[in-house]
């Protein structure tokens, strides 16, 4: 008999908790909640994060880990994917368990050129910390300047949150896998970063609804963190000690994800962009205050910044365009 709907996820949370409660027997491990207790606390709103923004619970875990609890970057980004795969997935699961709304033409595109460029990114990519890092808040700094004008200045609405997406045309198609790709190779060094930039391309390439945005960047993240950790699961990649830090903030992730989920899908927009904006804002406070800034790091920074600037200034100036030829073509079909 095939499962109900709204059955998956308890059903996946209790097959879950009962796996990693007879792993966490069998193992002994029972001491790494008192041992790694940080950890668990840090991924209370990690996991919250996770679900309800598009940002990943490793936008949270990574900057904390290395910043704070004196974790090498290595580690907290393997970690992220790690807990990840189980708190997004399970974050996944009850976005399909609740029928809550997807982009599925995104999806179709996005995980598959996100996994293209997760595996290149952890074969070619070595770019030395904390340089992966001060890329991404850079860039997540630059979207919450570009999101904060267009929905709170320009006052720009999306489309209807019911309508169907299809691509305009191939070339947006791509547009969307290089991001995607992009993305995936960040996300082999940091932990995060492919829901972020599919995020911006729903946002200001489509105009599409934030509100089903942000659970298909949740669908689409939970897809890369679960190749990255097979990828290094089947590698040997993983360093001995983020097994008992993944042993920590398992159960907490697995009912912290679906509840950020949960309530990102009953606010408003106004309230979900508002939370968004704090959590880049505090990203980029936290990577000012506790990463040693020298002259390279500051170019680095000003650099990206620009980039990413000069990318989204261009996208705003086209939707501004879009938006503009619309509303000549509604003008000239009143008058007719």
């Amino acid at each position: 008999m095939l499962l109900r709907r709204p059955t998956l996820y308890p059903i996946a949370l209790a097959i879950l908790l009962g796996g990693w409660l007879s792993g966490i027997t069998i193992s002994g491990k029972w001491g790494v909640f008192g041992e790694h207790w940080s950890m668990s606390v840090t991924m209370l709103f990690g996991s919250f994060v996770a679900g309800s923004t598009p940002a990943g619970g490793g936008s949270v875990a990574f900057p904390v880990f290395t910043k704070v609890l004196g974790v090498s970057p290595a580690e907290a980004r393997t970690f992220s994917l790690m807990i990840q795969s189980v708190g997004m997935t399970m974050a996944s699961l009850f976005i399909f368990s609740r029928r809550i709304r997807v982009y599925r033409a995104i999806l179709v595109t996005a995980i598959p050129a996100g996994i293209v460029g997760h595996a290149l990114g952890t074969v070619l990519v070595s770019l030395p910390y904390p340089y992966p890092r001060l890329l991404f808040t850079m860039v997540a700094a630059v979207f919450g300047v570009s999101l904060f004008l267009s929905h709170w200045v320009l006052r720009w609405h999306p489309v209807g949150i019911d309508d169907h997406f299809e691509f305009p045309g191939f070339s947006s198609r791509i547009h969307l896998a290089v991001l995607a790709a992009l993305g995936g190779a960040v996300a082999s060094t940091t932990g995060s970063g492919v829901d972020m930039l599919c995020f911006v391309s729903m946002i200001f390439c489509f105009g599409l609804h934030e509100k089903r945005a942000i659970p298909t960047s949740v669908v689409t993240m939970a897809a890369i963190s679960c190749f990255g950790f097979a990828l290094r699961g089947t590698t040997g990649r993983i360093e001995a000690p983020v097994w008992d830090y993944w042993l920590a903030c398992v159960p907490i992730v697995a009912v912290g994800a679906p509840l950020g989920a949960w309530v990102a899908a009953r606010l408003g927009r106004d309230a979900l962009m508002s939370g968004l904006l704090v959590l880049i804002f505090a990203d980029l406070v936290s990577t000012i205050l506790l990463i040693p800034l020298g002259l390279a790091e500051i170019e680095f920074m000003l650099i990206s910044a620009l980039a990413a600037g000069l990318y989204l200034g261009a996208l705003l100036r086209r939707r501004a365009s879009r938006r503009r030829r619309q509303g000549f073509a509604e003008t000239d079909a009143g008058r007719l």
